[in-house]
């Protein structure tokens, strides 16, 4: 009895070993893309630019983009995306960001938090029922400026 209770307690710190191993290691693909967002843009010269084509300089895939605006909860969020795909932390200031980029209707970029997180910071105006929606066939134009903190602010000029 005694080295069956053994070997059940061994099998479960192996099986929960690797459940930790694999969600230290896990790194989703909004995640991946959030984290390489900015380094397209590196081959800009000077603090501010206008990016006529954001879409241009994505590493990634993508159709449609929803920024929403702060304080949105996380419902009203997964209701326009159209399915939870994370655990959205809810946004406590006016500088976070809330920016989703879909492909075929699944998320492939998620840029929330505030602008350190990622070094990028998007600036919308207009915001209707709490969000923005724009897709790759859209008028794309941002200001990008480089902040003396090292983080992108893109401000869309619709």
């Amino acid at each position: 009895m005694k080295k069956r209770i053994s070997l059940s307690m061994k099998l479960v710190l192996v099986v929960l070993a690797g459940i930790a191993i694999f969600l230290i290691l896990w790194d989703p693909i909004w995640e991946k893309n959030a984290k390489g967002f900015t380094k397209p843009f590196n081959i800009i010269s000077g603090d501010t630019a206008v990016i006529d084509d954001l879409s241009g300089f994505t590493q990634f895939e993508w159709d449609t983009l929803y920024s929403f605006e702060p304080y949105t909860p996380a419902s009203k969020i997964y209701e326009v995306v159209g399915y939870k795909w994370t655990i959205i932390r809810p946004t406590v200031n006016e500088n976070m960001n809330q920016v989703v980029f879909l492909h075929n209707g699944k998320v492939v970029c998620y840029i929330d938090g505030y602008p350190s997180k990622y070094k990028v910071y998007f600036k919308f105006s207009g915001y209707e029922d709490h969000y923005i929606k724009l897709t790759r066939s859209d008028k794309l134009t941002f200001r990008m400026t480089i902040k003396d903190n090292g983080i992108r602010e893109f401000e869309y000029l619709d």
